[in-house]
């Protein structure tokens, strides 16, 4: 049996996965909403999935999953191993895309961890 972790509100939430195939990208589950900006940089933009209605609590907590990749590579469809159990334990998901350190460098940001830092 596989365990996902997640950390949220403070806590940990763990769902246990047996014996199922999970989707390796987040392609594999269409997302509710694709390529929302949350900054004007091209790359602060997220993918939502939400919970279905017949598994949601009024109101679903939400995960909020920022990819690893030492803010130099990776992105938002990396979600995809946790995503199904999250949404079939009534968690919404967001993932988001955010700057890498060349991009950072390039816009003069000063230290340049900074720019994927206030994107997260």
């Amino acid at each position: 049996m596989d365990r996902v972790c997640s950390l949220l509100m403070g806590g940990v939430l763990c769902v246990v996965v047996a014996g199922v195939a999970q989707p390796s990208t987040a392609k594999d589950i269409p997302a509710t909403l694709v390529d929302v900006p949350y900054g004007p940089h091209p790359k602060q933009v997220l993918d939502f999935w939400k919970v279905p209605t017949a598994t949601a609590a009024r109101p679903a907590p939400v995960l909020f999953y920022i990819h690893g990749g030492g803010w130099r590579g990776g992105n938002r469809s990396h979600v995809g191993a946790m995503l199904k159990p999250m949404l079939d334990a009534g968690v919404s998901v967001v993932s988001i895309s955010y700057r890498f350190i060349p991009e950072a460098e390039a816009e003069k940001v000063t230290p340049p961890v900074k720019a994927p830092m206030m994107d997260a």
